[in-house]
């Protein structure tokens, strides 16, 4: 959809007109300007998008001549560099290992072909490299980037210039490893298009870190306008995104924009692949949008009354921790992992033991059974090790093993852990393994990366553990006179 920007807003190609209230954000391309409008994405010329946001966000220009006036020292600091005039991030080895693998596969029908001297080696194995051949094509462009280069003036990215006054907005996406979170790529918006910069480039760890401080400094020195509205654009197409204003959310696609007003927006959800908004009868994953989750939690405060996170003495509350459970008051957020899981894991691994025996005697192809075998018995150990059941409310989880229960306050929990079919909760009185195999394990991963994530952002986690049930039992006196009754106490206590 394209169109044009005049003096009262933006005429479209189809002659609808559009005022300036329904102009919500300009994003940048490499040769022009996209709009997210309430009509959807319109297409402008870079001119016209510079006149867009001089409209709509004219503290973009102040921060433009602040971040030419600073001073080439800080300047550098954002580039980090520590000696000399530059910095230059390149790849590693391992960004090209993936491709090269594909490639290797596409390249070697042919040169058995050529070796032995058979064509028809090649004819049979033609479909699967030409399928090798765009694997290694995709693969290539996906992860293979061009050096970096950092100095005063800004970013070079392969033949792409862009300047410290062109940047935009920064996001750090991450992803869980084995013992540490890492930052898997950084999404740049930028007055020249948008840059990504993969988790392979050797100093990705430094090269964020300055330009947050690049962003975090420009915002600070010139606020942007009094508006109370958000957008939070796609990480995937220009122009799309998500906007919250005082009305409720609008999401703005290529063709449209959809409107939900706030009696019909819920609390988002909690995953292990992060923020989940309940809207339109799906499940929008927040995660596809820069500045996704400060969306989804100024809807959170909002639909909670604008109720304070924490209490006066800095500890989360229990009414919030309720509403991120989806829960009522008092209720718990309730995991289990059925025996007939391990049991049925366990015939099929009985069964591949079987196929291999047949395979090895009968002398047929028996890799594939091995691989189905490994994976089959790191999945049967996974719920072996797994805890059966799993409560969070308030207050922490509620953990059953066999026949015994512990009781982890909020506070306990130290870290989260990705293994093999598994996420190992980390306490600090050991470790909670909880299986994939669980029903609704992701509920659960999901509420304590949220816990993790509030904690690292200064808010004191609940102290006090879950009561246990047989502390809350209703128990009668006997005696014939006796009426009374209340709360047993446990034998332990």
């Amino acid at each position: 959809m394209k169109g044009r920007v005049t003096e009262d807003g933006l005429l479209l190609a189809s002659g609808r007109r559009l005022p300036w209230s329904d102009v919500y954000y300009v994003d940048w391309t490499e040769r022009g300007a996209r709009l997210a409008t309430a009509a959807g994405v319109v297409d402008v010329s870079r001119d016209d998008g510079e006149a867009a946001e001089r409209v709509i966000a004219p503290w973009e220009a102040e921060r433009e001549a602040w971040a030419r006036e600073v001073d080439v020292q800080r300047r550098l600091d954002w580039a980090g560099v520590t000696s000399g005039t530059e910095a230059v991030s390149r790849q590693g080895w391992g960004a090209k290992v993936l491709p090269g693998c594909f490639g290797l596969f596409a390249a070697l029908p042919f040169v058995l072909a050529l070796l032995l001297g058979s064509p028809g080696i090649l004819l049979g194995c033609l479909p699967l490299s030409i399928l090798f051949a765009i694997a290694a094509t995709f693969c290539w462009r996906g992860m293979v980037g061009p050096p970096i280069t950092r100095d005063a003036e800004g970013l070079t990215v392969g033949e792409r210039h862009i300047d410290w006054s062109d940047l935009r907005a920064v996001e750090g996406r991450t992803v869980r490893l084995q013992r540490q979170r890492d930052a898997s790529y950084i999404q740049l918006l930028t007055r020249r298009g948008r840059v990504t910069v993969g988790l392979h480039y050797q100093d990705a760890a430094a090269m964020l870190a300055g330009l947050r401080r690049a962003a975090a400094e420009r915002d600070l020195a010139v606020p942007g306008g009094e508006s109370r509205s958000i957008f939070a654009p796609s990480m995937l197409r220009p122009g799309a995104g998500l906007l919250l204003d005082d009305d409720g959310l609008v999401i703005v696609e290529s063709r449209r924009a959809r409107r939900f007003p706030w009696s019909q927006l819920r609390p988002p959800v909690y995953r292990t692949a992060g923020l989940r908004l309940p809207v339109g009868g799906k499940q929008l994953w927040l995660g596809r949008y820069l500045g996704g989750d400060a969306l989804g939690h100024a809807i959170d405060v909002h639909l909670g009354g604008d109720e304070p996170l924490v209490d006066d003495n800095g500890e989360l509350r229990a009414t919030v921790i309720e509403r991120w459970l989806g829960v009522s008051p008092g209720g718990a957020l309730r995991c289990r992992l059925s025996p007939w899981a391990s049991w049925g894991c366990g015939a099929l691994l009985v069964a591949f033991v079987a196929v291999l025996v047949s395979d090895v005697m009968e002398g047929h192809g028996w890799m594939q059974s091995i691989y189905t075998m490994g994976m089959l018995t790191m999945m049967l150990l996974a719920m072996l090790r797994s805890a059966r059941s799993v409560d969070a409310d308030a207050k922490g989880l509620s953990v059953r093993r066999g026949r015994r229960c512990e009781y982890y306050a909020w506070s306990e929990i130290k870290g989260l852990k990705r293994n093999s079919y598994e996420w190992v909760i980390t306490t600090s009185r050991g470790d909670l393994t909880l299986s994939d195999a669980a029903k609704g394990h992701y509920k659960v991963i999901g509420i304590v990366q949220r816990l993790l994530a509030m904690r690292e952002t200064g808010a004191a986690l609940p102290a006090t553990a879950p009561t246990p049930e047989s502390a809350l039992s209703l128990a009668r006196m006997s005696g014939p006179e006796v009426t009374d009754r209340g709360l047993s106490v446990s034998h332990d206590e």
